[in-house]
């Protein structure tokens, strides 16, 4: 089996919120300033741009199949911080009775007096990353043409925080992967994964040791429900091993495993996609 290009795989690369802390730092991609229980710090505010919300909208009347890969560093099954604003920091809200939302007035804030509704007097409540990943699954299920790609270092939570009713043949679309970074993380991960409600099941490694994949499944085969390894060497050289290195030592492990493989080229993560 050879190395997949992925840029045959993946075809655009979705960031569906930024994350800040409260001095207004860019703060998603540094895992060790996630706190609490897996999440990020209560201090931290989510950051949403409706433009970019729109491009899925374009790429799903543009071609049938192409990919998008929801970006790792922005885990869409993470716990979240307080506030989410939009991106000129205005907090965004939502009435309780649900006669207005932020997000169905142009994301923008809730013309209000003393905090509640203007069309109800209810009052009104700040949205919360919950809230969001319902929005992003909304948008999920209204582009069908596209292949989703959902990474997560939380697969344990999946079950819990996919959208009420979920039901993998109603999703063929969406394929569900797990982080992994060394032995440690895959022999905790990947055999939740193998069990996750997902029409696909993918492994996205970024390498800070080696993994022995045959080690982590036992005797029972990887292919019978993991479908995909996406290999990103991003930080790899720190330890010492190249991209050559660890993706031959990966691929012949897949080989006869009989998973498919394909590198995530350095520096793709950052797209402003």
């Amino acid at each position: 089996m050879s190395i997949i290009s992925s840029s045959k795989l993946i075809h655009h690369t979705f960031k569906p919120w930024s994350v800040e802390d409260r001095f207004g730092n860019y703060a998603e991609a540094i895992s060790s300033r996630r706190t609490g229980i897996g999440g990020w710090g209560g201090n931290q505010r989510i950051v949403v741009d409706p433009e970019r919300w729109q491009r899925p909208f374009d790429w799903n009347k543009a071609a049938e199949g192409a990919s998008v890969f929801c970006l790792a560093s922005v885990d869409v099954f993470a716990n979240g911080g307080e506030q989410v604003t939009n991106s000129s920091r205005q907090p965004l809200q939502a009435c309780e009775a649900g006669c207005c939302h932020s997000l169905k007035q142009n994301w923008e804030p809730i013309s209000c007096a003393g905090g509640v509704c203007p069309k109800c007097s209810r009052p009104l409540r700040e949205l919360t990353l919950d809230d969001m990943r319902a929005e992003l699954f909304n948008l999920i299920s209204q582009t069908r043409r596209l292949t989703w790609l959902l990474p997560t270092e939380y697969i344990k939570w999946v079950a819990d925080r996919l959208p009420v009713g979920w039901k993998a043949q109603q999703w063929p679309h969406v394929w569900i992967g797990t982080v992994v970074r060394d032995q440690s993380t895959a022999d905790r991960r990947i055999p939740i994964l193998r069990s996750a409600p997902a029409a696909k099941r993918f492994v996205y490694y970024q390498p800070r040791g080696l993994i022995n994949f045959q080690k982590v499944v036992g005797d029972s085969p990887l292919h019978s429900n993991i479908d995909w390894l996406i290999y990103n060497d991003d930080d790899s050289s720190h330890k010492g091993v190249g991209w050559g290195e660890v993706a031959r030592f990966v691929q012949e492990q897949l080989d006869a495993l009989n998973v498919a493989f394909s590198q995530f080229e350095q520096g793709d993560e950052e797209s402003p996609e």
